[in-house]
C-alpha cells in the first residue's frame, strides 16, 4: 500500500522515467533470451568430421577390418555404407561409436570397395563425412568350386587368393557346426580337402581360412544333402498390419526340405512363438503377441538330418488392436421363407463361435451353439452373436422369418394316342382312357393344395408324371415304370408308385426300369429333356388282360397314384 501511495505522489516525469526503464529492461531480457537460444541452435548443429582409417593389417594392434572416423558434435549415431566397384550397396550398418568392425562384406582379394559415413542428430538431420575411403581388399580369400552340395565321394577343391610368398601362418579349417574336423596348414594357393573327412557324416560343413585364430574368409557346403530351395511366405505381406485374431502362416517353396520352423520375434529378439511342423502352414495364437506391436516373422525350411542345411524367409508385420467380432450374417435374408428352408449363420471373424436363440431372448455363451443349419418349421426370430476370446462380443444380429408352406408343382402329361385297344376290351384309346385317369389325378391333387400344370415342360416342377399305355404283339403284358437313376430326386417316389400300382395289377409281369442303364434314354425321364420325370406305362392296350384291367380299374388306378403323390409331398 505504501508503494502505491508513493507512486501516486510521484511527479509525472518520474513516473514516465520509471515506466520507460521497465520497458527497456523487458526488451533487454527478450533480446538476451533470443540471442542465447540462437547461439544454442548454432551450437546444436552437426560438425564436420572425416574418416580416419580402415585396418586390414593382421598383425596390427587395431582390430582387423576396423573402421575409425572422427566424432561429429551433436551426432546421435552414425551410418556406415559400403559399396562395391559397381557402386552397389553391399552393407549398411549403424553405430553410436566412432569405430566399428565391418564383417561379412562378401568381398574377395583385390576387390575395390568404397566406404562412406553419415552422422545423424536427434532431429534426424544428416551430415556426410568430408571424405570417402577407397579400399583395395588385401586380405586373402577362398575360391571354392561353384557347387554348394557335393557327393560323399568327392574331394573339395579350394583356391586361395594369396601372395604365395606370404602363406606362412595361414590355415584351412574344416568344421561341422561347433566341431573342428581338420586343420590344414596352407602350403599352396590350391588346396584339396579329401572326402574321407566328411564322407560318413551328411550335412552342412564350413571351410575357413584363418590366421592367428582370425577367420579371414569362409565357404559353406553340404555333403550328400541337396540345397533347400527358396521359401516364400504367402499369407502375410511384408510391413502389413494383421487383425487382432488367430492367424494362419502359410508358405511355399523350400524344395528338398522335410521340416519347417515358424518363429515370431520381438524387436529386442525375444521369441513369443515357435512352431516346428512338417506341414506348410500353421496357426498362430494371437494371445501370445501384444496389440499394436511390430514383430519379425521367420519361416525356415530345413533337412531333419542337419538343420543347418536350410533356407529361410524373413518379414516384418504389425499386430492390430482388439476389436468387436464381426456381426453374424445369414445366407437367407429374413422375410417369408418356405417351411424346411435351412439357415446358415456365419461371421467374418474366423475364430468366433456363434450362439443364437429362437425364443426372443438375448444370446450369450449359454445359448444354443450354432454348428449345423437351422431348419425353419414355423415363424421364428433368430437372434445371434459372435463370441471370440480375441475380440469383444459382436452386436446382436436379428433375423425374422415368416414360414410358408412350400408350393408343390406337378406337371401331368397324358398320352394323346388315338389308336384303339384290342377288339372286345372296351378300350377306346389312350387319349380317352389315360385322359380320364389323368383328370381324376388332377382333381385329387388340387383338393390337397398341389399345383397342377398340364403338358408344360417349360416350368420348373417337383415332378413330371407321364402316363400312357403301350402296344405290342398281344403276347406281352404288365406295368412298366421308368425313372432315370437310383439317385434321381424322384426315384423313391417312382418305387412307391410302382409298388402301389402293382398291388392293384396283381401277380402278372411288371418292371421298374432305371433308364441310365439303357443304351437309349427315354425323353420322358431324361434329365436333359424333362424336369424330375417319371414315366408309367399302364399295361398293353393290345393285350386283352391289360386292356380290360385299365378300363375296369381306371378310378382305382387314378386314386392310388394321387394318394401316393399326396403322401409323398405332404409329409
Amino acid at each position: 500500500m505504501k508503494i502505491i501511495n508513493y507512486f501516486k505522489n510521484m511527479s509525472k516525469k518520474k513516473r514516465i522515467i520509471i515506466f520507460c526503464s521497465f520497458i527497456f529492461l523487458l526488451l533487454c531480457c527478450f533480446l538476451t533470451f533470443f540471442f542465447v537460444k540462437k547461439m544454442n541452435k548454432v551450437d546444436e548443429k552437426l560438425t564436420d568430421f572425416k574418416i580416419i582409417s580402415f585396418n586390414q593389417e593382421i598383425k596390427s594392434e587395431s582390430k582387423l577390418n576396423e573402421l575409425t572416423f572422427e566424432k561429429s558434435k551433436n551426432a546421435l549415431k552414425y551410418i556406415v555404407y559400403v559399396y562395391n566397384s559397381n557402386n552397389k550397396l553391399i552393407k549398411e550398418v549403424e553405430t553410436k561409436e566412432t569405430s566399428i568392425v565391418l564383417s561379412d562384406l562378401n568381398v574377395e582379394y583385390n576387390d575395390e570397395i568404397t566406404i562412406k559415413v553419415q552422422a545423424v542428430d536427434k532431429n534426424k538431420n544428416k551430415l556426410k563425412a568430408t571424405n570417402n575411403l577407397d579400399v583395395t581388399w588385401s586380405l586373402p580369400s577362398l575360391q571354392v568350386n561353384e557347387i554348394n552340395d557335393i557327393g560323399t565321394d568327392e574331394d573339395l577343391s579350394v583356391r586361395i587368393d594369396i601372395d604365395e610368398s606370404k602363406m606362412e601362418g595361414y590355415y584351412l579349417i574344416l568344421s561341422k557346426g561347433e566341431e573342428e574336423i581338420i586343420k590344414l596348414e596352407v602350403d599352396s594357393s590350391k588346396m584339396i580337402i579329401p572326402c574321407n573327412y566328411y564322407s560318413n557324416n551328411l550335412g552342412k560343413y564350413k571351410v575357413s581360412l584363418v590366421y592367428d585364430n582370425i577367420e579371414l574368409s569362409s565357404y559353406e557346403f553340404t555333403v550328400g544333402l541337396p540345397e533347400i530351395g527358396e521359401v516364400y511366405i504367402d499369407s502375410i505381406k511384408h510391413n502389413s498390419t494383421i487383425p487382432w485374431d488367430d492367424f494362419e502362416v502359410s508358405f511355399s517353396g523350400g524344395e528338398n526340405a522335410d521340416m519347417y520352423e515358424v518363429s515370431i520375434h520381438t524387436m529386442d529378439n525375444k521369441m513369443p512363438f515357435l512352431k516346428q511342423t512338417t506341414e506348410m502352414s500353421c496357426i498362430v495364437d494371437i494371445s501370445k503377441l501384444q496389440e499394436n506391436t511390430t514383430y519379425v516373422l521367420k519361416v525356415m525350411a530345413y533337412n531333419k538330418i542337419d538343420n543347418s542345411v536350410s533356407n529361410q524367409r524373413v518379414l516384418s508385420f504389425k499386430t492390430g488392436t482388439k476389436e468387436k467380432a464381426k456381426e453374424v450374417k445369414t445366407d437367407v435374408p429374413g422375410g417369408e421363407v418356405t417351411i424346411g428352408t435351412k439357415i446358415t449363420l456365419s461371421s467374418e471373424t474366423k475364430s468366433a463361435t456363434i450362439y443364437y436363440t429362437i425364443d426372443g431372448s438375448t444370446p450369450s455363451e449359454n445359448s444354443l451353439k450354432f454348428d449345423s443349419p437351422i431348419e425353419i418349421k414355423k415363424d421364428v426370430t433368430i437372434k445371434a452373436i459372435a463370441i471370440s476370446k480375441n475380440h469383444f462380443n459382436s452386436d446382436v444380429a436379428v433375423f425374422e422369418y415368416k414360414a410358408k408352406t412350400k408350393e408343390i408343382k406337378i406337371n401331368l402329361r397324358a398320352s394323346k394316342n388315338e389308336e384303339v385297344g384290342i377288339t372286345g376290351s372296351s378300350y377306346t384309346s389312350d387319349k380317352i382312357i389315360i385322359g380320364e385317369i389323368t383328370n381324376i389325378i388332377q382333381n385329387e391333387l388340387k383338393k390337397n393344395n398341389i399345383t397342377v400344370i398340364l403338358d408344360n415342360d417349360g416350368e420348373k416342377v417337383d415332378l413330371t408324371l407321364t402316363l400312357s399305355s403301350t402296344s405290342d404283339d398281344g403276347n406281352t403284358h404288365g406295368i412298366s415304370t421308368f425313372v432315370y437313376a437310383t439317385n434321381s430326386n424322384v426315384a423313391p417316389l417312382a418305387v412307391k408308385l410302382h409298388n402301389g400300382l402293382s398291388s392293384i395289377y396283381g401277380t402278372n409281369p411288371k418292371k421298374l426300369i432305371y433308364t441310365n442303364t439303357l443304351g437309349n434314354n427315354i425323353n420322358e425321364v431324361n434329365p436333359k429333356k424333362t424336369n424330375n420325370g417319371i414315366l408309367i406305362r399302364l399295361g398293353y392296350r393290345d393285350n386283352m388282360q391289360d386292356a380290360k384291367w385299365l378300363v375296369e380299374n381306371k378310378n382305382k388306378i387314378a386314386l392310388k397314384i394321387a394318394e401316393i403323390i399326396i403322401k409323398n409331398y405332404n409329409k
